[in-house]
């Protein structure tokens, strides 16, 4: 069983750095962020953070059914006490809609 988090907050408080920061409390762990916006790897750069080895921020892909298929890919290697993190989850919403109106509808 896995935990779940879920993070919310106005913009600009800190929801990004708290993803970040999971590298860094938990060094044994893998940290996968998901990011639409690259906003990870700006916390990242301005805090001297690019040498963490469990860290990795991925960019989401436009299309719907490649990310999914990443984002299956990525929860096959994780293990327990691993981190997937979806930076920004309301972007994820937004494509999860439009996939499904485009299949549904054709538009």
């Amino acid at each position: 069983m896995r935990e779940k988090v879920l993070l919310t907050g106005e913009p600009n408080s800190s929801k990004t750095l708290s993803l970040v920061s999971l590298a860094v409390l938990y060094p044994q762990s893998k940290v996968v962020i998901f990011d639409p916006d690259d906003g990870s790897n700006k916390v990242i750069a301005e805090l001297g953070l690019e040498d963490l080895d469990n860290l990795t921020v991925l960019a989401v892909d436009p299309d719907w059914e490649k990310f999914i298929a990443q984002y299956q890919q990525v929860r096959n290697v994780l293990a327990a006490g691993d981190w997937l993190c979806l930076d920004m989850l309301g972007r994820f919403w937004d494509k999860a809609q439009e996939y499904y109106s485009q299949y549904v509808f054709g538009s």
